[in-house]
């Protein structure tokens, strides 16, 4: 998959079976399992808190910072998809980021760092 391609659809779950080939009924979570090392990271990268977490760029990397728990993956590898809301028309859109890789030099319990490899 190529920097930027981009899909719009209504939910992460109808995003998940077009460009995955997931069959999901529901699909509320932001990270889906890709393979033993990697997991589809569907964020929003604003600064907003949500369920817990930040997320944002900082230096070329993603923060994702939690607030009062731990991420949500031990995986080392993340592929990273942006939502970006229209909430108008009641669709998301993904745009694929790249390939990120958990830097663990500069990561902490609550604040994870990840670097593009791609």
């Amino acid at each position: 998959m190529e920097k930027g391609y981009k899909v719009t659809t209504r939910t992460m779950t109808e995003f998940l079976n077009e460009t995955f080939g997931t069959t999901h009924k529901r699909w509320m979570k932001s990270t889906h399992s890709y393979d033993d090392e990697t997991v589809i990271w569907m964020i929003r990268i604003d600064q907003e808190e949500r369920a817990g977490f930040k997320n944002y760029f900082e230096d070329g990397s993603i923060v994702e910072e939690s607030m009062d728990k731990p991420t949500r993956s031990d995986k080392p590898f993340r592929m990273v998809f942006q939502i970006i809301e229209n909430k108008k028309e009641k669709t998301k859109t993904f745009i694929y980021l790249g390939k990120y890789k958990l830097d663990l030099d500069k990561s902490s319990p609550t604040r994870r760092v990840f670097v593009p490899v791609d």
